[in-house]
């Protein structure tokens, strides 16, 4: 994982074009992050079928773990943290004594706290933890590159099969203060759960609605359901490609959201790629806590994808169009400053250098 990482770094290939998204990419053209993840804890109050991470009685990450998951992440040539949890986790007594503990007064200040010590080490923070308010999307803008909720799915009876005590209305209305603060965001939809593809249609059509009002949609994950050995789901309706490959067109003709497919459970992405998906999201060199029976593969991946024929670039958590509109916050910028003085990274300058991929022997 990291020398692959940092072959692309040295060899210039994550840079093949300075206007990332004036004018839509190639459909050959495709990023990804190389990305460690800091799960802060597994304890969730949503308890969705299909999903295998939380766990009973979870507790947090203690500062000492947190920071040996950092040691790592840098040790490996990771430039995003996912700070994932489920949702709500101070909902469970356990997480509130830790906390107490830990002499923090709730659970998205001690999220503020571990973006900062990202921040610290150079690494941008990306915030998955779930259902936040308004005011607490605000206080973590300052402190990340990124951040997302999957909204997964609208269609109501879907919801009330296999994830009843989600709210789609609560979900939206995170994507939507996220457009109101101009935090640079992904969503995206889970499929393969029994829905009808007008259901992921009408899903779909929701977040670009959102992006239309508030232009904040970085990508829309198109996540295909892989049940594992902890989901009390069951695979459906498994998606076919032509499934797949219109759901993208369908994103790219309505929108200029990036479409991203997990490479790690969509295992036909270099074909999807030539549909027209964009981005391959954060590739880890340890494990998908989500998916932990499906773990990544970067120099597979790497491999696939040029003998399709594809050029590949890395990416920031943030995009570079937002960098230009002044989206970032300080402590933010000033990280992705550091990273556009690299090769593979100078398109985040409006100055930088064109360039191209670069095939390797």
């Amino acid at each position: 994982m990291p020398g692959a990482a940092a072959e692309l770094r040295a060899c210039g290939e994550a840079a093949p074009g300075s206007r990332l998204n004036e004018g839509r990419r190639s459909a050959r053209m495709v990023t990804y992050v190389c990305n460690a993840t800091v799960p802060l804890t597994t304890a969730c109050v949503m308890r969705c079928r299909y999903c295998g991470y939380y766990e009973d009685d979870a507790p947090l990450l203690t500062p000492a773990q947190v920071h040996r998951l950092l040691d790592a992440a840098e040790a490996n040539g990771a430039t995003e943290v996912l700070i994932l949890s489920g949702d709500l986790p101070e909902t469970f007594p356990q997480i509130r004594r830790q906390l107490q503990d830990l002499g923090y007064a709730s659970f998205v200040e001690y999220v503020l706290q571990v973006c900062a010590w990202c921040l610290e080490r150079n690494l941008l923070p990306h915030t998955n933890i779930g259902y936040v308010t308004y005011g607490e999307l605000e206080r973590l803008r300052q402190v990340n590159g990124s951040m997302g909720i999957m909204l997964e799915t609208t269609d109501r009876q879907l919801a009330q099969r296999v994830q009843p005590k989600k709210s789609i209305t609560g979900r939206l209305e995170v994507i939507r203060n996220a457009g109101r603060l101009r935090i640079p965001f992904t969503s995206g939809i889970l499929m393969g759960m029994g829905e009808e593809q007008t259901s992921r249609l009408a899903s779909l059509e929701a977040i670009i609605r959102l992006h239309e009002e508030y232009h904040h949609i970085q990508e829309v994950i198109l996540q295909n359901f892989v049940p594992n050995s902890r989901s009390a789901l069951r695979l459906a309706s498994p998606l076919t490609f032509e499934e797949y490959a219109e759901l993208i067109a369908f994103v790219r003709q309505r929108s200029d959201i990036e479409v991203q497919i997990p490479p790690n459970l969509a295992r036909d992405y270099p074909h999807l790629v030539e549909c027209g998906a964009t981005d391959l999201g954060g590739v880890s060199a340890d494990i998908d806590y989500v998916n932990f029976e499906n773990p990544w593969d970067e120099p597979a991946m790497l491999s696939r994808l040029r003998a399709a024929g594809c050029t590949i670039r890395l990416r920031l958590a943030v995009y570079a169009k937002y960098v230009w509109l002044g989206w970032c916050a300080p402590r933010v910028a000033n990280v992705v400053e550091r990273y556009s003085r690299e090769d593979a990274y100078r398109y985040y300058t409006r100055s930088g250098r064109a360039g191209s991929d670069t095939q390797r022997g």
